[in-house]
């Protein structure tokens, strides 16, 4: 993927999949830790999901 010309469709794109994963790497979490702490773990991990599209989002 070429960074010399940035896409907004691209970037878009990226940012879905990255979030698509974190969300589902939240669920396994909670999957495993189950009961209170897996909310506790999806909400933390909602939170840094937003953290770190904002800072994309930043960056961009």
């Amino acid at each position: 993927m070429s960074t010399t010309q940035p896409s907004n469709d691209t970037g878009a794109a990226l940012t879905l999949y990255l979030i698509a994963v974190a969300i589902f790497a939240v669920i396994v979490a909670s999957y495993l830790i189950g009961g209170l702490g897996g909310l506790i773990t999806c909400g933390v991990g909602l939170t840094a999901v937003v953290m770190v599209t904002m800072a994309i989002s930043a960056r961009n």
